[in-house]
């Protein structure tokens, strides 16, 4: 009888494992691969940054569906790290489509929020993001859950729970980031070229306890961390040109300095001008203007910065694009202005 048992053991175990083969065999093969290489060199003056030649991106990129409702997505950078020789883990997340209106993402991805946060670096119209993204929203993505709801043809309703901090934040060093949480929210709103979106995000920044250079003991509380938006899109085909104007405004505790040497304990108000002007010359060559005007503290004189970028673009084939970008820096209460040149080749496979 054992035998027998045995036997009907090995043939379910053998059953079992050539079932599991296979939908893994499935389940790769519809697996979806993509990439981007970015060799770039940039030339800084003024300021301390790393300057010269580098590989800037060289992400790969898996797509799977899980059933037919669900798919999957990871995206790993292989050139992070200050010598761009390490490996970051970007995208993690699940896409499930509840009904034709509905679709929830859960996992680690970008905040859907204002278009220099949710756009990626790969498409965003110029090669860096704004001066206010690289000081309250570094990395641009966190872990959490939100909901896209089509209410109709023109307008969409996102609602979202995450943790507190980017994943590149200064003061984000544990997993979980405290237990402190963000909740965000968007309704956005389109008909032909035509774009508008009001949103934001409000929660807390998580405290902290350290010393400082001679070990006095220094206790950072937490801070009210909220963000509100409205941005506007118009596309002119006639020209054709496309317009983008965003204005953020927030509260904030400046994560400068991070856990060991934080310049700042307080939270603070802080806004952010942006625009953009975005002229196709030809379907080879671009030209992108941005204008950006950041007050990091409105309560606080002579720290206001603004940026201007030009950049033009040209596309040798679709899935090459070849950048030249100058950017100038301008900081009140600076007795020198700063700017930087970018050339950059991004090849998507």
């Amino acid at each position: 009888m054992w035998r027998l048992g045995y036997l009907c053991a090995g043939v379910l175990f053998g059953l079992s494992s050539t079932i599991l083969v296979d939908a893994q065999s499935a389940a790769l093969k519809d697996t979806q691969f993509s990439g981007v290489l970015r060799l770039q060199w940039s030339d800084t003056q003024g300021r301390n940054s790393r300057d010269g030649f580098e590989t800037r991106l060289a992400r790969l990129i898996a797509v799977a569906p899980l059933d037919a409702r669900t798919t999957g997505r990871i995206m790993v950078e292989f050139a992070s790290g200050t010598t761009a020789r390490s490996a970051d883990l970007l995208d993690a997340f699940i896409t499930w489509r509840a009904d034709a209106q509905t679709t929830v993402y859960a996992g680690q991805m970008r905040l859907p929020l204002s278009y220099d946060i949710r756009a990626g670096i790969i498409t965003l119209d110029v090669p860096e993001r704004t001066l206010m993204v690289g000081a309250y929203f570094a990395g641009v993505r966190s872990q959490g859950v939100y909901a896209a709801r089509l209410l109709d043809r023109n307008n969409t309703l996102e609602l979202g729970v995450w943790n507190s901090l980017t994943i590149n934040d200064p003061q984000a060093n544990v997993r979980g980031g405290e237990g402190a949480y963000i909740g965000t929210f968007s309704w956005r709103y389109r008909q032909g070229g035509t774009q508008l979106a009001l949103g934001g995000a409000v929660g807390r920044r998580p405290g902290f306890a350290t010393r400082d250079s001679v070990g006095n003991p220094i206790v950072v509380a937490d801070a009210d961390r909220r963000a509100f938006y409205v941005e506007f899109e118009q596309r002119v085909s006639s020209a054709p040109l496309t317009l983008r104007a965003i204005y953020l405004a927030g509260r904030d505790r400046n994560p400068v300095g991070g856990l060991t040497a934080p310049q700042f304990t307080e939270a603070s108000d802080y806004r952010d001008w942006v625009a953009y002007a975005i002229y196709n010359l030809t379907a080879r060559h671009q030209l992108a203007l941005r204008w950006e005007d950041f007050d990091p503290d409105t309560a606080r004189p002579n720290d206001q910065r603004q940026a201007l970028a030009i950049v033009y673009h040209y596309f040798p084939e679709e899935n090459i694009r070849m950048s030249l970008s100058y950017e100038r820096f301008l900081e009140q209460g600076a007795s020198v202005d700063n700017d930087r040149i970018i050339a950059a080749v991004q090849y998507r496979f």
